[in-house]
């Protein structure tokens, strides 16, 4: 949901080619003011907070997990797929219009506002256990969706905004050299991404990805396809052999990415790479 004209721009060639030339100066943007739905997410925490003063209820703790894993994709299958785009023509109009980069400047704010009252409440002692893992799981969706925020900052020329996709990386220590490297080598063909020895998250995290950090390594480096390496050869970890293959399919099918960009091979399978 970040706003930005070239995030449009991208999806814009991919749907219309032969676009009637409009004047951006009678151009009107629809979905305008639409873009500042982004902060839901961020604001979560605070939501969770107002709901249970109001109730009493300790389980709106809960309240990020909720919003995008079961009211935003409920609400994709009610209004449906929105493939309208600007037209070339008001493209760079629109990315000179400062507006739609403050809808994602805003995120940052407060998504730090929204740790420091976390902080808070945890430090209160005033939580149950149960709440307080709601609560931490709701901040752990909102760092999710800043690493969205962070992609679109990272793709920017200006180095404040540069700056800024750091600042929203920070919750999760989610780095950018993937995206440092795509930026150094436009146009790689194919990224050898391991998938698995991941297991248990608390002690292998620091130096194996796991299925869905995977993919997400895929899309910062910006290659054309992803061959999956570093699972099922040698049990180095407590997750089950195939569940890398199983998990890594799952999140590309959830990016909505071309089934034809994975390279799944079979054990002694071979592909060529060609141009």
């Amino acid at each position: 949901m970040e706003a930005h004209a070239e995030h449009a721009h991208h999806h814009h060639h991919e749907h219309h080619h032969d676009e009637v030339e409009v004047n951006p100066a009678t151009w009107s943007d629809p979905k305008r003011y639409a873009w500042l739905l982004g902060i839901i997410v961020p604001l979560a925490p605070f939501i969770g907070w107002a709901l249970v003063e109001l109730t009493g209820f300790g389980g709106f703790w809960f309240i990020g997990p909720v919003l995008v894993f079961v009211a935003f994709p409920i609400l994709d299958m009610v209004v449906g797929l929105d493939s309208s785009n600007p037209p070339d023509s008001v493209l760079k109009f629109l990315e000179q219009d400062r507006y739609y980069r403050w809808c994602t400047y805003v995120f940052i704010p407060i998504q730090y506002a929204g740790l420091v009252l976390a902080c808070w409440k945890w430090g209160s002692g005033n939580l149950s256990i149960v709440e307080s893992i709601g609560l931490a799981l709701t901040m752990g969706v909102v760092g999710g969706i800043a690493i969205n925020t962070a992609h679109e900052l990272g793709h920017k020329r200006e180095a404040a905004e540069k700056w800024l996709s750091r600042v929203a990386l920070a919750q999760t220590g989610y780095g950018h050299f993937f995206r440092e490297i795509g930026r150094a080598y436009p146009g790689i063909d194919l990224a050898l991404l391991p998938i698995g020895a991941y297991a248990p998250r608390w002690m292998l995290s620091p130096v194996h990805t796991d299925p869905e950090e995977a993919v997400q390594a895929f899309l910062d480096v910006g290659a054309a396809a992803m061959a999956p390496m570093h699972w099922a050869t040698f049990l180095l970890s407590s997750e089950p052999p195939l569940e890398p293959l199983l998990r890594v399919r799952a999140a590309w099918s959830a990016a909505q990415l071309p089934r034809s960009g994975l390279w799944d091979l079979p054990v002694g399978g071979s592909r060529v790479l060609a141009h």
